[in-house]
């Protein structure tokens, strides 16, 4: 039988879901401090510093113009060109909400999720508790019923069984 998902279990996966501001909140930093300015090549080193991260850049490519980084698995929009844009800040905060006003709401809902009330039990550890009953219970469940359907009599329906609870 697998561990038992516990109360804290729960809570390290609210806490492992917040999402990183950085660099994305840098990066939008320098763009106002160079807000109405052309966005070329020159801006990487600013970029780099400011962030502290040698790989973010700007990428020209499929005619957009993006900041990258994390790998280039991470991107900020900056514009439909191929030329050098001039940086609009709050249109390119508004055009990628991912990185900026979506992930705020979200990492806001996560933060109300770890609420803690003054004698220091989350505001929803009761919902929490009844999560972790739940998917103990689906746990053994699912034990029970591989074990039932492993049986020689029952394999001969064994697949059809299974899409009863798909």
């Amino acid at each position: 039988m697998p561990n038992l998902v516990t109360h804290n279990d729960i809570v390290e996966i609210i806490k492992r879901r917040m999402e990183p501001t950085e660099p994305a909140d840098t990066i939008l930093r320098v763009l106002q401090e160079n807000n109405g300015k052309r966005l070329d090549n020159r801006f990487n080193q600013k970029l780099q510093d400011a962030t502290g991260d040698p790989h973010v850049r700007i990428v020209h490519q499929y005619g957009m113009v993006d900041i990258i980084w994390n790998e280039g698995h991470s991107s900020i929009v900056i514009a439909y060109t191929d030329g050098c844009p001039t940086i609009d800040a709050a249109k390119i905060k508004e055009n990628n909400p991912a990185y900026f006003d979506a992930r705020d709401k979200r990492n806001a809902e996560r933060q109300e999720l770890l609420t803690e009330n003054p004698n220091g039990t989350y505001k929803y550890g009761t919902l929490f508790l009844r999560i972790a009953s739940t998917i103990n219970r689906f746990i053994s469940a699912e034990a029970d019923l591989r074990s039932m359907l492993a049986e020689d009599q029952l394999q001969i329906i064994e697949y059809s069984l299974k899409g009863l609870t798909e």
